[in-house]
């Protein structure tokens, strides 16, 4: 069961967010951009490049390797499913310490299903049906 309490200073100055991903689809970032528009917290969506990418990794003291990525005040954070975690947290979207566990194996089983799908997807027409044919279905029943 999700709790909603009262956030942490961030919601409560309500700073906006930056969330840096590709342009064009919001792929990872999604479940990123979905949490801040449940919590109403303002955030602006800062659409990279291969030049622009590269320049933040050079000039950030935080350990990032790949988008998305968020800011709020002096903090960055990569990798989607932390970031979640941490917005969860700072916006009383995190769940009670007794499903703290359970929520997590069913964030990681997403993001490998999520992984999963894409290598299939940019395979091609076979990879694709292999996946959709063979992982999807024990996929979705671990998650059901």
């Amino acid at each position: 069961p999700r709790r909603r309490v009262e956030s942490t200073t961030i919601m409560a100055e309500k700073k906006e967010v930056q969330v840096k991903y590709w342009g064009g689809f919001t792929g990872r970032a999604e479940p990123v951009m979905m949490i801040l528009e449940e919590a109403k917290q303002p955030w602006k969506w800062d659409k990279q490049t291969g030049a622009t990418w590269t320049e933040f990794k050079n000039k950030t003291a935080s350990p990032v390797f790949a988008l998305p990525t968020i800011t709020m005040g002096n903090t960055v954070l990569s990798q989607t499913t932390a970031i979640c975690a941490k917005l969860g947290k700072d916006f009383g979207l995190y769940p009670e310490a007794k499903d703290e566990f359970t929520v997590w194996s069913v964030a990681l089983n997403i993001a490998d299903l999520w992984a999963e799908a894409y290598k299939g997807r940019k395979g091609g027409a076979e990879a694709s049906k292999s996946f959709l044919d063979g992982r999807l279905k024990p996929w979705l029943q671990v998650l059901a």
